[in-house]
């Protein structure tokens, strides 16, 4: 018996319209102009005769029907996803992922396997750096960065908002006793590339800072940390940063506090927002980053 099967160009456009709530961005994941993709939907709609969308100028929206026919067809192109992905040859999917280099170091890298499965890729390339990339040239499919930033044409969502805490080497602090946050007024600070940070932590914990925060400045978290535990001053960074020196014993917090700076944010494509693997890894971090 022949499957009883609308148009799969047709359907694979209505369902680009439905994730992604209009016919322009479901032009951009398809790679076609955004007419093409409303005559593939009327194109379905006529086969099917039932209205899927009622659209104006503004905006796309699903009718009734429409909604409940793209949670069925919805999990029948995830089957599809998935079973692609497990015939595929190793090497061929790929996601590009941006992210400063204290993060990548200390968290992704030492749960790239893990990453990888739960996106259903097989490798995602990381690149550690600051930088934003520039979707629309394709620099990266993804990115992971601290601090809420504008890149154009995308979608971003928090995934951690971490604690801000003081660390020191323990020889550091036997040399230099520290008992209150004013207290670190009067020992070697370690920067990133600017003293805002420290301003900002001492101000939280009040504290005012002097127009000139001496201490040496070289420029990544990760560098600042390492200087830390070699005993060259005091680092500011967040617990997820420092967490495997804390646990390798090599910093220890100089002073409690619970102050909290800025969050992570993961960026992506907005006319890519919702495909497949970048979702898998959105979500994975939104779960796991902080956890």
């Amino acid at each position: 018996m022949p499957r009883n099967l609308p148009p799969l160009t047709a359907l694979r456009a209505f369902d680009a319209v439905a994730r992604l709530g209009s016919l322009r961005s479901a032009a951009e994941d398809l790679s076609i102009h955004h007419t093409v993709v409303g005559r593939h939907v009327r194109k379905l709609e006529n086969w099917l005769g039932v209205k899927l969308l009622d659209s104006n100028f503004a905006e796309t929206r699903l009718t009734d029907a429409g909604k409940e026919y793209h949670e069925r067809i919805a999990v029948a192109f995830d089957h599809i996803d998935d079973a692609t992905f497990m015939l595929r040859p190793s090497g061929r999917q790929q996601l590009k992922v941006w992210c400063g280099p204290g993060l990548n170091k200390s968290w992704l890298m030492p749960r790239i396997e893990e990453i990888n499965r739960a996106a259903r890729v097989d490798v995602v390339l990381l690149r550690a750096t600051d930088h934003l990339p520039d979707f629309r040239r394709f620099e990266a499919d993804v990115a992971v960065h601290y601090g809420r930033e504008y890149i154009a044409y995308s979608n971003s969502v928090e995934l951690y908002r971490p604690r801000h805490i003081a660390v020191a080497s323990r020889d550091f602090l036997e040399r230099h006793p520290v008992e209150e946050p004013r207290d670190l007024l009067s020992v070697p600070l370690l920067h990133e590339q600017t003293t805002d940070a420290w301003v900002r932590w001492l101000q939280a914990n009040g504290v005012k800072a002097p127009s000139t925060l001496g201490g040496q400045k070289l420029g990544y978290a990760h560098i600042v940390i390492e200087a830390a535990a070699i005993g060259q001053g005091v680092a500011l960074a967040n617990e997820i940063l420092v967490a495997p020196e804390i646990g390798q014993g090599r910093l220890v917090e100089a002073v409690a506090t619970e102050t909290y700076l800025d969050s992570y944010y993961f960026y992506a494509s907005k006319s890519r927002w919702n495909e497949a693997a970048i979702a898998r890894l959105r979500q994975y971090l939104v779960d796991n980053l902080g956890a």
